[in-house]
């Protein structure tokens, strides 16, 4: 494309033309004395129709070829990137889903939702493979490095202040797999909207809706 461009640039030199002369949304470019120049890419975006209710989180996966949109409705949807279709959606939840993570392999997807679960699917095939069950919502997801760390966060409700929660978690088998945090840190002061592992599993990076960020260890 930068190639492309700096042809067009020569060609608009000495001439009353500029680069605003040039239809970009096109797959040829059309530009001075009717020269066709074939662009590098297309800049068509696409609409993805899958949510009635507001979107909430859209993840892409590590390669880059498929996403997650979670919305206020029920099911998340996995799509195609490359042309926006959608392969399907997850059925289970009962609340809002307010925020995602994928594995590194695209085999499991990790949901957070205002029906007080965190629960594991098998990304491919969209069954429902383990079910965290809290007593407030949940609302932000993240795994960790090496993804045997599944921190999540849920809201204030009945009482009980905003918190990070942490559990240990084996993506691969999960007969044998807990559902009570080994640790939970309590976050005063506003509602936690994002969470992150950082500094390879040492620290928790957190936003929160009050205009704020932290992190501890």
């Amino acid at each position: 494309l930068l190639q492309n461009l700096d042809r067009c640039q020569r060609l608009c030199l000495g001439h009353a033309v500029s680069l605003a002369d040039f239809d970009w949304r096109c797959d040829l470019v059309v530009g001075y004395n009717n020269s066709l120049f074939q662009t590098a890419a297309k800049m068509r975006p696409y609409l993805l129709k899958g949510h009635e209710r507001p979107l909430t989180q859209v993840k892409y996966n590590k390669e880059g070829d498929l996403l997650v949109s979670c919305a206020k409705n029920l099911q998340p949807c996995l799509w195609f990137a490359e042309d926006g279709k959608r392969i399907g959606t997850y059925e289970g939840h009962n609340g809002a889903i307010w925020s995602c993570d994928i594995t590194i392999d695209s085999e499991r997807l990790v949901t957070c939702s205002a029906d007080q679960t965190v629960r594991i699917w098998d990304l491919p095939t969209g069954q429902e493979l383990h079910q965290i069950k809290m007593n407030e919502p949940c609302r932000a997801c993240n795994l960790s490095v090496g993804e045997q760390l599944l921190a999540f966060t849920t809201d204030s409700f009945m009482g009980a202040v905003p918190q990070i929660h942490i559990v240990d978690m084996d993506l691969r088998e999960f007969e044998n797999q807990g559902s009570s945090p080994k640790a939970s840190i309590q976050c005063p002061k506003g509602r936690i909207t994002r969470v992150y592992f950082t500094d390879h599993n040492r620290t928790l990076f957190s936003s929160h809706d009050g205009g704020f960020v932290s992190i501890g260890g």
